[in-house]
């Protein structure tokens, strides 16, 4: 299976705005409305995410059938309820097993478990090869809350985005206490991404800046700012592709085609940088691709908080000398092709081509939809700001003054 594009809200739905600003959550009702509508049928064990499964009891101990679907840890968070045998002695040495004594009643305080639980996942994915089965009695409530809780937390979606993720593939239907739980953990991430946001804007105007290199001038009219920005990539109109070409012999994609070894032969293409190598869903490597492709990975994780300017620069390096090479194609993937992938593209246009962040910006989504995280156009406003003070200073440098007649 691959990883589905996060569906956005659509229909006649109109969410409510719930305390805080720009905070939009839907109501439990209207989660309750789009669950109802699924029309997935409901099976025992479902993939929902790249190596990420849901499922029920009967599957969760059917340990022959878990082995031949390559599972290595089980999650269970109906833990030493009714029916439920699974342990760690149960699976032995070769799965992992974290279990959560959660009931499905609506007074449960299943929010308490969100983290942990979401960490368990997050480890269990980064681990190579790592498959992780998540369960309950039937997959449809419990379960189903813990993985929306860490497409919450680690993926940045939002939970209508995570709901409609998970039901793209399972049909699941979380008791309305713990969706009233989910609604209040969106309320809460939401509100802290807007204040990080404002941290972020409030540092850059007070030329605070973490990056010492760039001093005080982080305010800067010829860069948007991060909102600019977003405002600009959700305009696109251009259609998302498993892969596109974004320049000449330069495409972005998505895990889907980077696995597809056949079709990109058949495009030409002769060198791959993964900007997610070695994480979930990615088996991309040199040997992978063998000796006819040249493979250079980069493990960076789709995160507001992670530094990707420090392969800024290494990735337009590999970027320019790969498209100076004769016949030459490259593509650059991550798991969508929207965020790490767009991101080094955009970096390696302004370090190479003297493009600035906004004409990269406007280039690339003529060709493909994309849309990197909020801390990664930061870091790529950042990288524009200190690119323009060098032009300036080359420029003041070369200049020739009257008094110089």
């Amino acid at each position: 299976m691959t990883s589905k594009d996060v569906t956005q809200a659509s229909g006649n739905l109109t969410f409510s705005k719930n305390s805080g600003p720009n905070v939009n959550t839907p109501t439990v009702t209207e989660l309750e409305e789009i669950l109802r509508n699924n029309r997935v049928p409901l099976s025992r064990i479902d993939e929902v995410w790249p190596n990420l499964y849901i499922g029920d009891m009967t599957v969760a101990h059917d340990r022959f059938r878990l082995w031949k679907l390559g599972i290595t840890h089980v999650l269970n968070a109906a833990h030493k309820q009714i029916a439920s045998s699974g342990c760690q002695d149960f699976y032995g040495t070769s799965v992992d097993y974290y279990g959560i004594a959660a009931r499905d009643l609506p007074n449960f305080d299943i929010a308490a478990y969100f983290y942990s639980a979401s960490d368990y996942i997050h480890q269990a994915l980064d681990t190579l090869g790592g498959k992780i089965f998540v369960h309950c009695a039937f997959g449809y409530s419990r379960s189903a809350s813990l993985v929306l809780a860490y497409l919450m937390i680690y993926h940045h979606l939002s939970l209508l985005d995570a709901v409609k993720t998970v039901t793209a593939h399972r049909r699941i239907f979380p008791n309305r206490g713990f969706l009233r739980q989910l609604r209040n953990f969106d309320i809460k991430l939401q509100q802290e991404r807007i204040k990080l946001r404002t941290m972020s804007t409030t540092e850059s105007l007070s030329g605070d800046s973490p990056d010492p290199s760039i001093g005080n001038t982080i305010c800067d009219s010829k860069t948007p700012s991060v909102t600019e920005l977003e405002s600009i990539l959700e305009n696109s109109r251009a259609q998302l592709n498993h892969i596109d070409e974004v320049w000449p012999n330069l495409y972005i994609g998505d895990l889907v085609i980077a696995h597809d070894k056949k079709q990109l032969r058949k495009m030409g293409i002769t060198h791959v940088l993964n900007a997610a190598h070695s994480k979930w869903g990615s088996v991309g490597d040199q040997i992978f691709y063998g000796k006819k492709m040249n493979y250079y990975g980069i493990a960076a994780d789709d995160s507001p908080e992670f530094d990707l300017s420090i392969y800024f620069y290494t990735a337009a390096e590999q970027i320019h000398q790969t498209l100076n090479t004769p016949d030459a194609k490259l593509l650059v993937h991550c798991i969508l092709g929207l965020s790490r992938s767009a991101s080094l593209v955009l970096a390696y246009l302004m370090i190479y081509h003297n493009r600035s962040l906004l004409d990269a910006v406007n280039r690339l989504i003529l060709y493909r939809p994309v849309s990197p995280n909020w801390g990664f156009l930061q870091q790529l406003r950042l990288l524009d700001i200190k690119l323009n003070e060098e032009k300036n200073l080359q420029s003041t440098e070369g200049a020739i003054y009257p008094s110089d007649c």
